[in-house]
């Protein structure tokens, strides 16, 4: 009995955790104010250098054209959601694709 109660835990971890969570459900809405970026390396980097106060920093990688702030209320598709642990979201954006933080889009 116990084995088969730690193996009905296991088992319902594994499915818990390869789940899909809703994310990647195709489409959403980009929300004011949030930066996206050409690459995820990109919106690791940008989102460092914010936790870092690095404004010079943050102003090069928009003056360079790797990140942008998005504009709200646009109509994206979902691409790489960020699972359960995630922070990040992959989107395309008329067929250009970009990253940025999870709570850059508003799920559909």
């Amino acid at each position: 009995m116990k084995k088969f109660t730690i193996f009905s835990l296991l088992l319902s971890l594994v499915i818990f955790a390869t789940a899909n969570t809703g994310y990647a459900s195709n489409g959403g809405m980009t929300v004011k104010g949030h930066v996206a970026c050409f690459t995820e390396d990109w919106l690791d980097d940008i989102q460092a250098l914010a936790s870092y106060e690095d404004v010079p920093g943050m102003k090069k990688y928009l003056i360079s054209k790797k990140c942008t702030v998005m504009k709200g209320g646009l109509r994206v598709k979902v691409t790489d959601g960020p699972g359960f642990f995630g922070s990040t979201a992959g989107f395309e954006y008329y067929g250009i694709k970009l990253w940025t933080d999870i709570h850059g889009i508003e799920y559909d």
